[in-house]
């Protein structure tokens, strides 16, 4: 359902705590469909997309603003 949905979800998101706590929570868990979905819904709530365009941005922010990764 998250898949089917995310496009939607994309720029209505509110990355929020508690949402990065939901998703980080999700990361940590076994099963791989679950870590998949959280970063389904990580990258809704930040308004990416799964493009090179996004890694890149990403890498960008991360080593500009190592405290912005979270």
């Amino acid at each position: 359902m998250i898949r089917q949905r995310q496009d939607a979800w994309r720029g209505h998101l509110e990355s929020t705590d508690r949402l990065f706590h939901l998703v980080l929570a999700a990361l940590e868990f076994r099963g791989s469909r679950v870590r998949a979905a959280a970063v389904e819904i990580d990258l809704a709530a930040s308004n990416l997309s799964k493009s090179p365009q996004s890694v890149t941005h990403l890498l960008n922010q991360i080593n500009n603003d190592p405290a912005a990764a979270r």
